[in-house]
């Protein structure tokens, strides 16, 4: 771990989940950080280690006092929905985003034969799987390592494939590809859908790309 942190990791080193991180920092009530020229914040490893000696109470319990608890929406009613995952339901879990971005695409075209009144409730039901798709992708966002995230932004954009080894040597040179740490992070990805891998090397899916998107677009 490097001396100056990003603040994924110093939630990670402080087992805070990310968020709630943040909350405490926004609050006045994380360590002292330091802003880059570029206007980046980072935290010095013994800034972290100061603060954490300087708290009686445990850092999770920190957190939970300044993080503001998210109201939770109520869920909308199920609406039927033809896909290609099960036939009758709209997909609703994280893997079946792909398969959910392609029965989208094929109602917005057979809608466009119809009135304008079934257009506009064909308009409302992907509005709908749309926001469920994006708290689905901030949770799965959430759960992932900085290492995790890193392999995420060196494979490309357009999703076209990339041999392992490049994709290792875009993380950091330091890292081999036939090591383990970086293998196991490989195969998480791999079975939480968010990359493909096969002889040709690994390649974005349409949810690991939705990731990366969600995990860029933060605060810094």
């Amino acid at each position: 771990m490097t001396n100056l942190l990003k603040a994924r990791q110093v939630a990670e080193y402080l087992c805070v989940p990310y968020r709630e991180f943040l909350a405490m920092v926004e609050a006045g009530q994380g360590p002292v950080c330091i802003l880059l020229p570029s206007g980046r914040r980072r935290w010095r490893l013994a800034d972290v280690d100061a603060w954490v000696a300087c708290h009686a109470v445990s850092v999770p319990a920190a957190a939970a006092a300044v993080a503001t608890p998210v109201p939770v929406p109520p869920e909308p009613a199920p609406v039927p929905s033809l896909n290609c995952c099960s036939g009758t339901t709209v997909p609703e879990t994280l893997h079946n985003l792909d398969c959910l971005s392609r029965d989208n695409q094929g109602f917005r075209g057979g809608q466009a034969a119809q009135d304008a009144g079934t257009s506009a409730a064909g308009e409302n039901i992907q509005e709908e799987n749309q926001s469920a798709s994006t708290d689905a992708v901030g949770a799965l966002a959430d759960q992932l390592s900085e290492q995790s995230l890193e392999i995420l932004q060196a494979l490309p954009e357009d999703r076209t494939w990339l041999k392992t080894p490049s994709v290792a040597r875009r993380v950091s040179p330091d890292i081999s590809p036939r090591s383990g740490r970086f293998r196991s992070k490989i195969k998480q990805l791999s079975e939480k859908g968010l990359i493909e891998s096969s002889n040709n090397g690994l390649r974005l899916t349409a949810v690991g790309f939705a990731v990366r998107v969600r995990f860029e677009s933060e605060p810094p």
